[in-house]
């Protein structure tokens, strides 16, 4: 008797030749979007760029038009000419710091959750107050997160500051000194500066409130207020960087080390509960 064969269509479908046609074809897929994501990512840094130079143009055209018309205009010639400079000078230095690379202002703050994150685990772990002090020093950086092991605490030596774990022969005095989130943020803003900040707290507050909005685009809004002689209250709204529990917040801390540096005084920075999302409002103090 002639043995029956079955056929593979009467068994159904080749069921490891099904998975592996599913897999080529997911690969295919997953090849074909990382593809078209970076094709996008280069139309996109290639408008980014074209923006700039466009702008380099005009304030190129916007100087050499002032030029020319200082040379026919005598009456204005002073105030053209100083303006076709500018024009000339603001077109080839926007032309020139033209960035190759943009990061996504969704990718920095995700980066920065996940170091704050690291941070204030540490702190709790080695069980550290809630206290945040901004100190002046006259190392580099030139400001020091202090964060102490007691309540009420001290403020340390300068030397001791210069330590990431602080520890001295005064118990009050330990605790752990870090480089401040907002200490390059604030270094970018004095180089945009002509001069000093004024020792002034009212006015530095609102120098600093325009810096975290115009400047840096930090937050969309900053209102400050001299509740006390010592203690300016801040409120800022549409933070970029999350609110008041993410430590160190680079919004807040570069107020503080601003405070800090033009005062030179120690700045303490305790934070106010609000329902609003990305809202901080905290309160910046200061000793005699």
């Amino acid at each position: 008797m002639e043995a029956h064969r079955m056929s593979e269509s009467e068994f159904g479908p080749d069921t490891e030749a099904t998975e592996a046609d599913d897999e080529e074809d997911i690969e295919s897929t997953i090849a074909e979007l990382e593809a078209e994501l970076a094709r996008l990512r280069e139309e996109y840094d290639a408008a980014r760029r074209t923006q700039y130079q466009r702008t380099a143009v005009g304030l190129g055209i916007i100087g050499i038009v002032a030029l020319a018309s200082g040379a026919v205009i005598v009456p204005v010639r002073e105030v053209l000419t100083v303006l076709g400079v500018t024009g000339l000078f603001g077109a080839v230095i926007t032309y020139y710091i033209t960035p190759e690379t943009f990061i996504a202002a969704d990718i920095g703050e995700r980066v920065s959750a996940d170091l704050a994150e690291n941070l204030g685990e540490i702190v709790v772990e080695l069980g550290l107050t809630t206290n945040r002090i901004y100190i002046p020093t006259e190392t580099t950086p030139s400001v020091r997160l202090f964060i102490p092991r007691v309540d009420p605490y001290s403020i340390p030596d300068t030397d001791a500051l210069t330590d990431t774990l602080v520890i001295t022969s005064k118990k009050e005095t330990h605790g752990i000194a870090l480089t401040p989130a907002g200490n390059r943020l604030f270094d970018s803003f004095e180089q945009t500066r002509d001069g000093p900040l004024t020792a002034d707290p009212t006015v530095v507050a609102d120098q600093l409130a325009t810096g975290l909005t115009d400047g840096l685009e930090l937050a969309a809004d900053v209102e400050t207020e001299r509740t006390t002689e010592q203690i300016i209250t801040v409120r800022m709204t549409q933070t970029q960087f999350g609110t008041a529990d993410r430590f160190d917040n680079p919004a807040t801390s570069f107020f503080a080390v601003g405070l800090a540096t033009a005062l030179n005084t120690p700045i303490e920075v305790e934070y106010h509960d609000t329902e609003q999302p990305r809202t901080i409002r905290a309160n910046f103090s200061w000793d005699e």
